[in-house]
């Protein structure tokens, strides 16, 4: 099954990096970013849309610094900016 997401929650603050914290998908569930990690991890496929629909495979990054946490990437293109930064922003109904 592919999860496609919609909207991201950007958290953070000046004394730490803003970074996003949870994706909400296309039927409107919401994910903590942790969740989504660790469902790509074990092989669920997460996605985005660009502007012409094609989707855009979300991969994850595990930095070699335990003091950084895993992120989400789209999958690399053209572009130098993250992608899943561009889509709409939402604000979680619930923050475990």
């Amino acid at each position: 099954m592919d999860y496609q997401i919609t909207a991201i929650h950007i958290g953070g603050s000046r004394e730490k990096e803003e970074h996003i914290t949870h994706i909400q998908l296309v039927d409107g569930t919401e994910e903590t970013i942790e969740k989504a990690i660790a469902s790509i991890d074990e092989g669920k496929d997460y996605y985005y849309r660009v502007d012409g629909g094609d989707k855009v495979r979300v991969d994850t990054i595990h930095p070699e610094d335990p003091n950084t946490p895993a992120y989400l990437r789209t999958h690399p293109d053209q572009s130098t900016t993250d992608n899943l930064l561009k889509l709409p922003t939402f604000d979680p109904t619930y923050t475990p």
